[in-house]
């Protein structure tokens, strides 16, 4: 498609604690008055503020802003949006460029010119990695390219380029990506491939040095770009501790490498089958089809570590078991590429929108909670009355709502902290708000409303606190949007809201996979949600003052606290 078809595409930068190369950037992109740039400040300090006036002032600039840094990922995903919104429905798409200076503004103009020629071509404005490169990139350049070659099996110079031309039709399902930093970039490339989309790589120039720097951690986001493949070195490493232990202790009472290596492999493989699935893949296709084609792939796997035993012991007389982890080293690598691109390629994603799951029982939860709500709800009702207090030192809040607060054992908790409060729950079940009653009976100042958090706010209560326990994530991303608004829609300007929620840790994803093979799971509804996905829009309404992850209570839930814009 020619450029005089297509409209122009949109620059997007984004920065955190940028020096004057950003500034420079932005001078010399803007010169082109057709072309929108947006910079997003991803939650950059005071001393920045000058860095990002000088980019405003220049004409065509759009500065969008974070009241904290949630990461690389969550900048693009803000601006992603904001250009969904704004830009002109025929625009390309937009390109992406570093705050970093180390792109030139030459190179992003012709990335952006080959994108509006081919508007569904990812375009990456790879670099060649000549002359002066700082070691670390060199190194993580090639690591992070060999990795992608094996898991996606496609071969990309430079998989770390923060230069692309990302078509406008792709950007809906890019926001909805839960990684919010460096590793979304990764993502990218890895939904840009399953997906078929065409890319292409225009050679631009490798700056380094000079006012660039980089907030590139090299082990920290290192570590979140190849999780998939840490924790497939993980449960391998165990799994060949299980494998090379049945093996020695078979072989040791048969004398039999071929029954010692078919007992080590069923053993280990039910094992490594069942981990894989839940945690390092995190498949959610059929069992029993990835069961078959696990079955597939260990067997010929067996059969060549058989043969490769064998020969090493009797062509090159090695011993059994020093031949045995020589075979099981060397097949390492084609049992991650085999499992990843055949066994387990049902990954899961997050349930569409508009996609009706089965709904959770709360009568039947209320009636009889889970075995371990006790302790769970102890440990989330210290945190939640600890972060008001923090959050308004020295203030006792005059009215306090809980929404979904049916059987709630938290307002009890705030009535002691604060004994002259007005509280307020609003839920749609009648048993859950008739299950307060014995636990604050014969209180004049308790309200139980029957509402829907869902239906249009016209007589908010303006409460100095909003909270609410496990209620957001049980509704598709629109109505959690929805249910996050309405907690701002009570607040009085200025108050408090104060939301937790399960976020999907490591530790949140085995558990509950554990609850629900067992068959003791009650929520199939629940949706763990991203951080940044609640953070966006949170930060539409008020200013985050906490956001972290309450590891104790196992199924892990983040929690939130803001306040609401005056």
């Amino acid at each position: 498609m020619s450029p005089t078809r297509c409209g122009r595409a949109v620059i997007v930068i984004p920065a955190y604690q940028p020096t004057s190369a950003l500034a420079d950037l932005v001078a010399d992109l803007s010169a082109d008055a057709a072309r929108t740039i947006i910079v997003v400040d991803d939650g950059s300090s005071e001393e920045c503020r000058p860095v990002f006036a000088s980019a405003a002032a220049c004409p065509n600039v759009v500065v969008l802003s974070h009241a904290v840094n949630l990461g690389k990922g969550q900048a693009l995903k803000t601006a992603f949006n904001h250009v969904l919104l704004h830009a002109p429905a025929d625009a390309a798409g937009i390109v992406t460029a570093d705050a970093d200076g180390q792109h030139l503004a030459a190179d992003v103009r012709r990335v952006a010119e080959r994108l509006e020629r081919s508007p569904s071509t990812l375009v990456l404005g790879s670099r060649a990695f000549e002359g002066r490169v700082p070691l670390r990139s060199r190194l993580g350049n090639v690591l992070t390219r060999g990795v992608f070659r094996l898991l996606i099996g496609r071969s990309l110079t430079d998989t770390q380029t923060g230069l692309r031309g990302i078509p406008r039709a792709f950007l809906p399902e890019l926001i909805q990506v839960e990684a919010g930093r460096y590793e979304f970039e990764l993502e990218m490339l890895v939904r840009a491939t399953e997906r078929g989309l065409p890319v292409e790589e225009l050679r631009v120039a490798t700056v380094y040095g000079g006012a660039a720097q980089s907030h590139f951690n090299p082990l920290r986001d290192s570590l979140r770009i190849y999780f998939v493949f840490l924790r497939f070195v993980g449960l391998s490493l165990v799994t060949a501790g299980i494998d090379y232990s049945t093996f020695a202790i078979v072989y040791l009472e048969s004398h039999n490498i071929l029954l010692a290596t078919i007992a080590a492999r069923a053993i280990a493989g039910l094992f490594n089958f069942t981990a894989n699935r839940t945690l390092a893949f995190r498949s959610g296709g059929s069992v029993r089809g990835e069961a078959i084609k696990y079955v597939v792939v260990v067997a010929a796997l067996m059969w060549v570590s058989y043969g490769l035993v064998t020969t090493l012991v009797l062509v090159l007389g090695l011993g059994v078991y020093v031949s045995k982890l020589l075979a099981e080293g060397t097949l390492f690598a084609a049992s991650f590429a085999l499992q990843n691109l055949f066994v387990f390629a049902g990954r899961r994603r997050d349930r569409i929108d508009g996609e009706t799951p089965a709904v959770t029982d709360w009568g039947a939860y209320y009636r009889r909670p889970a075995m371990l709500a006790p302790l769970t709800r102890r440990i989330t009702r210290r945190v939640i009355v600890r972060e008001a207090l923090r959050a308004a030192p020295g203030k006792a809040p005059a009215t306090i709502v809980e929404l979904g607060g049916g059987g709630s054992p938290f307002l009890r908790a705030f009535r002691e902290r604060f004994p002259d409060a007005r509280l307020t729950a609003m839920d749609t079940n009648a048993l859950g708000l008739r299950l307060l009653e014995p636990q604050l009976g014969g209180d004049a100042r308790l309200s139980a409303i029957n509402r829907d958090v869902l239906a249009p706010v016209d007589d908010p209560v303006g409460a100095d606190l909003v909270y609410s326990v496990g209620l957001i994530e049980h509704f598709d991303r629109e109505h959690t949007a929805r249910a996050v608004e309405a907690h701002f829609a009570h607040a009085c300007p200025g108050g408090l809201v104060l939301m937790t929620f399960p976020t999907p840790t490591w530790l949140y994803r085995l558990t509950r996979s554990l609850a629900e093979r067992v068959g003791v799971w009650a929520f199939p509804d629940e949706r763990a949600l991203p951080l940044d996905e609640v953070a966006a829009t949170v930060m539409r309404h008020g200013q985050i003052l906490r956001l972290f992850v309450n590891w104790p209570v196992v199924l892990t839930q983040a929690v939130v606290v803001a306040r609401k814009y005056k």
